[in-house]
């Protein structure tokens, strides 16, 4: 820390905040603004942290427009000071996490409750401070400012990346380890960005102008998570938190698109439009999401003789540690945490692909969907064989098609795309559903709400796929290996025997008893499909059912009859915090022993 740094920075800390920014500035106070805005841009990170609490410290009492210039030059990487965005990597990371701050504390003002004020001061309600109309207006104004910023901050982050990486290749693996800082704190500022969009509306704020701004910021998000993981995977160094933030991202999108449609207007054709395109983008980025080490291990088993020789190198090969950013702001990062949130962009994706499929309004030929999803998951457990073979139905079939032939689909679901993929005995590829499920629930297993989350909807595809086959050749080819691998009975019992006695139910009760409805909807869902799997079976009159199958249905019997004891027991003494009483209806009609027909 340079001295000279931290004497500018003492002399504006003692400062009172509304110095920064008057009504009519003279030369010194010019002076103290232009010091500010240096500083953000440190290269110190701790210079830059503690710079950026004055400034949000000066913009509270900030006079409307008096602090335009200070913003536009802190969040803008095209300024006169600096030039083109030919920024150092490291004041760059410090000036995004600056921005970064900046969005989120003032445009997200849930976020620091010292924004909020939630004491009382001089009579008035604590929140009137951050909603002022002066307030408003900055926060209407950083909001614009960034989002026309930030394609100049991708482009300054990936040149920083690609000449970083190349300054570090073949050097020492430690000097690579932060080169991809700039790609994690531009995609961070994104999400933040996203976010600030979806802040209760203000009643002076113009709706239609910002929801356009919603919609170019969407574009600009999508575009940006396919070009930022293509230059990771050309560039092959780092990029393991930076690919996490972007499949993050890409999941923030996803919820974005994901609607409920209400009527045939204008306005919900383009929103069911938007969502096929957000769909269509996501899906190449998760076609293409294989990393470099992927690829070496494909090429590596291609020179092995038999598959068992393959089963045994991946089970006594470890999985290399990932390096940890040395930045202090970011938590250390494991190798499951970036297949973790693939798994979870992956299986969304599928299931909304699956219920816009399964809802699409034949008659009308629309290609999107022109119900709600509620009346899409009705539609995903009808009783019909078969979806129509419209054109519409079809696009929807190749878009799923793609991820059933995507990397992660093929290592963990045992889709095969070539050959037949029969020749094993049956007996072998129920070991090797097996192991791929526990290698499944173990990655997953270690962050609960996404195994929840992959759970839930895991079991919303292979339910809609069983009630709705496809129809094309290939995919009838590539379906049964899918069904198998994601059978929502065989993965509950994976978890189940993963886990210690006991706790799978003390796991799924302390969700709901915080007020989990993920864990909730998926408790109700595995009910109910537990009740039809038992229908279908007396329905079709099967003697014959695999042994296997017999002991996956009567653990998940077990254990929902467990889980609805103790639910009953709290529910008795009001310690849910929700009406448990459909679930517990649904629960009860499962009381009945188990059986299976001679």
């Amino acid at each position: 820390m340079e001295e000279a740094d931290t004497a500018h920075l003492r002399s504006l800390a003692a400062l009172a905040p509304a110095v920064f920014f008057p009504p009519e500035r003279c030369d010194r106070q010019k002076n103290h603004e232009a010091n500010l805005c240096r500083l953000v841009r440190s290269e110190d990170p701790l210079i830059s942290h503690v710079a950026t609490g004055i400034l949000l410290k000066g913009l509270r009492d900030a006079k409307p427009g008096s602090s335009k210039g200070c913003l536009t030059e802190v969040l803008s990487p095209y300024t006169p000071s600096h030039g083109r965005v030919n920024i150092e990597r490291h004041r760059l990371t410090n000036t995004l996490e600056a921005c970064r701050r900046l969005v989120e504390e003032v445009c997200c003002p849930e976020i620091d409750p010292e924004l909020r004020h939630d004491e009382k001061e001089n009579g008035v309600d604590g929140d009137y401070l951050c909603h002022t109309k002066d307030m408003k207006a900055t926060k209407v104004y950083i909001r614009q400012v960034v989002a026309r910023a930030l394609p100049g901050w991708q482009e300054a982050a990936l040149q920083s990346y690609v000449v970083s990486a190349a300054a570090a290749r073949g050097i020492d693996a430690e000097e690579g380890e932060d080169v991809e800082l700039p790609l994690i704190w531009v995609t961070s500022l994104g999400l933040v960005l996203r976010r600030s969009y979806h802040e209760p509306e203000e009643e002076d704020e113009d709706d239609v102008e910002k929801e356009k701004e919603k919609q170019c910021l969407a574009k600009m998000l999508l575009a940006w998570c396919q070009t930022c993981w293509r230059v990771i995977e050309r560039v092959g160094i780092g990029g393991v938190e930076a690919r996490r933030q972007v499949l993050e991202l890409a999941l923030a999108l996803l919820r974005e698109a994901e609607g409920d449609a209400q009527d045939d207007g204008e306005e919900e054709r383009c929103r069911r439009k938007a969502e096929k395109n957000v769909i269509e983008g996501l899906i190449a980025l998760v076609r293409c999401a294989i990393t470099k080490s992927n690829s070496i291990k494909k090429r590596h088993r291609s020179n092995l003789n038999t598959e068992e020789e393959w089963d045994e190198e991946v089970a006594v090969t470890p999985t290399p540690p990932v390096a940890t950013p040395p930045c202090p702001l970011l938590l250390p990062l494991q190798a499951h945490n970036l297949f973790n949130t693939h798994m979870a962009l992956w299986s969304k994706l599928a299931k909304l692909i699956i219920q816009r499929r399964n809802a699409t309004d034949v008659d009308a030929g629309v290609g999107v969907g022109a119900v709600a999803v509620a009346a899409a998951e009705s539609s995903c457990f009808s009783s019909s064989p078969s979806c129509s073979s419209s054109p519409s139905v079809e696009r929807w079939e190749t878009l799923f098609l793609c991820l059933l032939q995507s990397p992660i689909c093929e290592a963990h679901f045992g889709i095969q795309r070539g050959g037949a993929g029969g020749e094993k005995e049956e007996k072998e590829e129920e070991e090797q559903d097996s192991r791929l499920r526990l290698l499944l629930v173990e990655k997953l297993v270690e962050d609960d709400n996404r195994l929840i989350g992959v759970l839930k909807d895991l079991l919303l595809v292979n339910w809609g796929l069983r009630m709705h086959t496809l129809s094309s050749e290939e995919g009838q080819r590539l379906l049964p290996p899918f069904l198998a691998g994601s059978d929502p009975a065989a993965l509950l019992c994976t978890l189940l025997e993963k886990l210690p006695d006991g706790s799978a139910e003390q796991l799924f009760l302390d969700f709901l008893l915080s007020n989990e409805t993920c864990a909730l909807e998926y408790l109700v869902r595995i009910t109910k499909y537990t009740v039809w799997q038992q229908q279908q079976q007396q329905q079709q009159q099967q003697q014959q059912q695999q042994q296997q199958q017999q002991q996956q249905q009567r653990m998940v019997h077990s254990f929902l009859q467990r889980l609805s004891q103790r639910l009953e027991s709290l529910a008795s003494r009001r310690l849910l915090p929700f009406d448990p009483s459909a679930l517990l209806v649904r629960l009860r009609s499962l009381q009945a022993p188990w059986h299976v027909d001679a």
